[in-house]
């Protein structure tokens, strides 16, 4: 499912219904990924449609308000420190910052002569499928998988924008 790209919309362009103290607002494009749901309270019966579609407008324009002006600071976790913990409560393991230095290997299972990929951090195996559930905390974020050798995860190496590694680079 594509991650909603909420803007402001016109009465053409939603569907309107209450639930209760929310308001339901179902997208007709689809690419903005289904709609949104907004707890108003008990009021959400005797508002009506201009009104709660104002209340949805309002709602995106200060996420857009507050995405504009929000810069990111990736952390990094620095060397020797722990760069992820186990949840107990959650049942999986948490990035502790928003940069995590790995390392990649594959286990073949033998009855399927398949690999996978294991995900070494901090001396911890963590399976494919631990490490993605790990990821998922950062749903709705984006990603850049930046590949280097094993013995130099702690150094940022240059990017440089070409159409394939075999490109030649022109100076």
């Amino acid at each position: 499912m594509p991650r909603p790209k909420f803007r402001v919309v016109g009465h053409d362009e939603v569907k309107i219904s209450r639930d209760g103290v929310s308001a339901i607002f179902t997208y007709a494009d689809e690419t903005m990924g289904g709609g949104m749901n907004l707890k108003i309270g008990p009021e959400v019966a005797s508002l009506n449609d201009d009104e709660l579609l104002e209340h949805h407008n309002n709602v995106v324009r200060s996420i857009q308000e507050t995405r504009d002006r929000y810069e990111h600071i990736a952390v990094e976790i620095p060397l020797g420190k722990p760069q992820i913990e186990f949840d107990k409560q959650c049942g999986q393991w948490s990035m502790r910052g928003d940069v995590l230095r790995a390392s990649i290997s594959d286990l073949r299972h033998p009855e399927t002569d398949v690999s996978e990929p294991i995900i070494e951090v901090d001396g911890k195996e963590l399976s494919w499928q631990e490490f993605g559930r790990m990821l998922t905390t950062f749903s709705g974020w984006g990603m850049r998988l930046t590949i280097v050798p094993d013995d130099e995860l702690h150094i940022m190496p240059n990017v440089r924008i070409m159409n394939s590694r075999e490109d030649k680079i022109e100076i």
